[in-house]
């Protein structure tokens, strides 16, 4: 019954995972272990210094100014500038004559 022995070195052992997927997991908790370190020392580094002052100033118009003396006209723009034409750029040889 030589190969009744030989058949029950064939069996495969499910309840283990094999070493390989057991050294990558391992190896997959180590290096999220490292950053969550490193990430946490470069937070500590960057947050050590102190914090900017800020100083809040409250503008206010003064003055005439304007056309006509009208104290309370003032202008407030916003967006962007588009261009109405476009410009045409040559070289501007004359003929001659």
């Amino acid at each position: 019954m030589a190969t009744v022995s030989d058949l029950a070195k064939l069996r495969i052992d499910r309840d283990q995972p094999p070493p390989g997927l057991r050294r990558a997991v391992r190896r997959a908790l180590w290096l999220v272990g490292a950053a969550v370190l490193v990430i946490g020392a470069a937070a500590v580094w960057l947050g050590r210094g102190s914090p900017t002052s800020v100083q809040v100033v409250t503008a206010s118009a003064t003055g005439g100014g304007g056309r006509g003396g009208r104290g309370g006209v003032s202008v407030v723009a916003n967006g962007y500038v588009v261009a109405r034409t476009k410009a045409a750029v040559s070289a501007g040889l004359r003929p001659s004559a």
